[in-house]
């Protein structure tokens, strides 16, 4: 039953239900859910918030509206856990979504980073940009920044036919062993709207990674602007003491 007195608006609340029962399968793809008339009676709620929760279903791409039969539950989307060191490319195939990936902005040389490049700023370094997306329909913006001192000629790699992390370990045989990231939601400016074929101020989440090598701290900064009403972010988590726990017993066995 839904809280009236609980601080998430009530047409949330009757969203997360309606995800809940998707997710779960209670509601199948194909199905037509109840009609607002219905939802409104079963949870003593007005029509104008059933349809605010309808509404916000729709925009994330679990509901489809079909004028003169109803509303049906789409496809669940494919979540790519997009957080992790194996990179954007490897995120994706791991979540069996085939991501093309096109260079929109050339490998740069930069005599002198500017603020834009986050904790490598002010460095000598490489900056590109490119695009990803799903099945022709763009979905994120990466902008990358490296550091020329720990990735030298940079400019002369392939980058646009093979990943990142894959170039990365090859080329200079490095792999990331830490990093940060921060995660915000942003109003898209214009060159990253263009790109992502939307409107300016779209809103989009940005993802702001710093990653660390061996001997080599925030050698790379990466600014990824995520559409995510086309594609579905998750995170796994891990208990660090289990995960310690996991390590110490490995090294005892081996």
């Amino acid at each position: 039953m839904l809280n009236p007195e609980a601080p998430i608006p009530l047409y949330r609340q009757l969203a997360s239900e309606l995800e809940e029962r998707i997710y779960s399968g209670k509601l199948v793809v194909g199905e037509r859910i109840a009609s607002e008339h219905e939802l409104s009676a079963l949870h003593r709620i007005g029509r104008p918030t059933v349809r605010q929760a309808t509404d916000y279903l729709v925009r994330q791409g679990l509901l489809e509206r079909r004028r003169g039969s109803g509303t049906f539950v789409l496809p669940p989307r494919t979540q790519v856990d997009l957080f992790t060191l194996g990179g954007t490319i490897a995120a994706f195939e791991g979540a069996g979504v085939s991501l093309e990936t096109n260079i929109v902005e050339q490998v740069k040389h930069c005599q002198r980073f500017g603020v834009e490049a986050g904790p490598i700023a002010s460095r000598e370094g490489f900056v590109f940009a490119r695009l990803g997306s799903v099945d022709e329909e763009p979905v994120l913006l990466e902008r990358m920044y490296l550091d020329a001192a720990v990735f030298p000629d940079f400019d002369s790699q392939p980058v646009a036919s093979e990943a990142l992390s894959r170039l990365v370990q090859r080329r200079y045989h490095r792999r990331p062993v830490g990093g940060q990231q921060t995660i915000r939601v942003t109003a898209l400016a214009t060159r990253e709207s263009q790109a992502l074929r939307v409107k300016p101020s779209h809103p989009a989440l940005l993802i702001e990674r710093t990653l660390h090598f061996a001997a080599a701290k925030s050698a790379i900064f990466a600014r990824i602007f995520a559409l995510t009403d086309r594609v579905a972010l998750a995170q796994s988590l891990t208990d660090s003491l289990a995960l310690a726990e996991l390590r110490a017993q490995k090294e005892e066995e081996a």
